[in-house]
């Protein structure tokens, strides 16, 4: 089984294997789909739910008493993705901003989920792809 011989002892994923995840974007697809089915399995796939970011003051409070815990706020994606313990981030925005903050959390060392369309031009992919490279 993958992944079978980094867990802690007795089977059990310790903090240091716990992905710090950071939500970025927290409409529909944001928090209905991705905050939503990844805290429902939170537990077993040992994740930390770190950190909400919106422009919308009132998706971030609605997202940070969902998630609950230690889960901290924020309006700029930049600010989120200042934070050393943060290992990946799920990008959700608005299409046309799907590049330019993957390219900021690539700059920043994080893992990325971007939603659909990655980017809208293809210089943006090529961008994309040279970061991950």
């Amino acid at each position: 089984m993958y992944g079978q011989n980094q867990a802690a002892s007795a089977g059990v994923a310790g903090a240091n294997n716990r992905i710090a995840i950071g939500f970025i974007g927290l409409g529909g697809q944001g928090f209905n789909a991705h905050v939503r089915q990844i805290k429902s399995h939170a537990t077993e796939n040992n994740v930390a739910m770190a950190a909400a970011c919106d422009v919308w003051k009132k998706r971030v409070e609605a997202a940070k008493e969902f998630i609950g815990g230690d889960c901290q706020g924020y309006n700029r994606h930049e600010k989120l993705l200042e934070r050393k313990d943060i290992d990946a981030v799920v990008i959700a925005t608005h299409d046309p901003l799907h590049a330019s903050i993957t390219m900021d959390a690539l700059n920043a060392g994080k893992h990325v989920y971007v939603e659909k369309p990655m980017t809208r031009y293809l210089d943006e992919a090529f961008q994309v792809y040279e970061a991950v490279k």
